[in-house]
């Protein structure tokens, strides 16, 4: 027992020796400086948390990330390319090798309420790539979400080439993904791949707007009515229904079967947005 008192006296003796650096403190009473703002008063205070709930969607997503996506800027052009430049997104950097020799690497995403964008690279090291090509792209997790449409650049060599992929934005509930692929090549050549990784959803961007339209107007014979639209940073969607009930029913009856198409122009404050793709499925409904 007296030797434990004896090293306790001895270091607290030594603590007492010990100061703090002078930048410490100079660092503290800073701190404690700025934590002495006084209150705004009650007046204020419905629009200060105004302006915090809307910078919290805004500013922070553009602040937040620091430089994830890297060499992509030349693939792809518009409101993804804008939000390379803002340094958007969540970096993965993980790879497959597959037999041949050929590497595909997951460079990042992007994942918003309408879609989740791969940024993926495909290399043969010096050899060329054209004959080879990816299929069966596919994102799973509970569920699968298959992948919707992409495009890609070759170096100038032909010996890699970098790919924008879009996939159907993944359920709340998701937290863990595999990105399926398989590799198709020469000599009936093919191989199947995956890339398993963690969905961090702190990066993922906000949607903008959500709001319901509920119009509809007469076209010849068919109703068009229009649903929802869905603005997020990387795309604007709108969806909708051709035809009722009724008018399918009246179809039947006359023995007539239509193949529907619909194309419609999306004004912003006056100004026509760039239509990137559509898609129709037709129910009973």
């Amino acid at each position: 027992m007296k030797n434990i008192e004896e090293q306790l006296s001895r270091l607290g003796k030594e603590l007492d020796k010990l100061e703090a650096p002078p930048q410490l403190e100079l660092r503290l009473r800073k701190a404690l400086k700025e934590k002495e703002k006084p209150k705004p008063k009650l007046g204020l205070i419905a629009a200060i948390l105004m302006a915090l709930i809307f910078f919290s969607y805004n500013l922070d997503v553009i602040a937040y990330y620091g430089k994830t996506i890297l060499g992509y800027e030349d693939v792809i052009e518009g409101p993804i390319n804008k939000l390379i430049e803002d340094n958007q997104g969540q970096k993965i950097e993980k790879s497959y090798i597959f037999k041949n020799g050929l590497v595909l690497k997951l460079d990042g995403i992007m994942l918003d309420e309408n879609r989740l964008i791969a940024f993926y690279t495909l290399d043969n090291g010096n050899n060329n790539l054209e004959d080879y090509y990816l299929s069966s792209l596919e994102m799973k997790g509970i569920l699968r979400y298959y992948g919707e449409s992409g495009q890609g650049k070759y170096n100038d060599s032909f010996t890699r080439i970098k790919w924008v992929h879009d996939f159907e934005p993944p359920k709340f509930f998701e937290r863990n993904l595999t990105f399926n692929f398989t590799l198709n090549g020469p000599d009936n050549y093919l191989e199947k791949g995956s890339i398993t990784f963690k969905l961090d959803r702190s990066k993922a961007m906000a949607t903008k707007v959500r709001q319901k339209i509920n119009q509809s107007i007469k076209i010849n014979d068919a109703t068009v009515k229009f649903h929802w639209i869905t603005a997020s940073p990387t795309q604007t969607i709108i969806k909708g229904t051709i035809g009722t009930p009724p008018e399918y029913l009246n179809n039947l009856l006359k023995n007539q079967y239509f193949r529907y198409n619909i194309q419609f122009d999306l004004l912003a404050d006056g100004e026509k947005i760039n239509h990137q793709c559509g898609g129709l499925r037709t129910s009973l409904r």
